[in-house]
């Protein structure tokens, strides 16, 4: 969208692209869900902890959500806050998410935990999560080019979520 924007000096004034676009879901996704992103890195490995997308409740926030960056050392990171506020990072091998990389990237769900697949291999686990209610709205960030993105309302097998990640 533009928008208008007075001019009083003769010349010509733009307007940047908005630092975040917000997408409200089809539907509501609560434990046991799998979420899909085909993502490009677009800032250098030097720019710590740059969002790529924020998965929410958007009534519970900052409760129920998943927050997803490109690290400072070539990494892809998943942040998990459940809902009663517990946390925990899952991240991608050192390197694995450099500037002008694509990566396929899938978070599975369960009320027993989460795993992070990363180009066809799961690459880390965590069981201290645990529900996750309501999720209903993601948002996206600029600083990398979101290809493909996917919400499943249900949990994937692990080999459902290798071969979708698979390059």
């Amino acid at each position: 969208p533009t928008s208008y924007i007075p001019n009083h000096s003769g010349g010509s004034v733009t307007r940047e692209a908005e630092d975040i676009a917000i997408n409200t879901l089809d539907q509501t996704y609560s434990t046991d869900i799998t979420i899909f992103l085909e993502v490009e890195r677009l800032v250098s490995t030097s720019d710590i902890n740059k969002e790529i997308a924020v998965v929410i409740n958007s009534t519970t926030s900052p409760n129920n959500r998943f927050t997803f960056y490109g690290t400072n050392n070539g990494r892809f990171r998943a942040l998990i806050i459940d809902d009663s506020g517990n946390s925990d990072n899952l991240y991608s091998a050192t390197n694995a998410f450099e500037k002008g990389e694509t990566i396929k990237v899938a978070l599975k769900i369960t009320s027993s935990g989460c795993t992070l697949f990363v180009d066809g291999s799961s690459v880390d686990t965590s069981s201290g999560i645990g529900g996750i209610l309501g999720i209903d709205r993601i948002s996206f960030f600029r600083d990398s080019i979101i290809k493909q993105y996917l919400m499943f309302p249900t949990a994937l097998s692990d080999a459902e979520c290798i071969t979708l990640t698979t390059p």
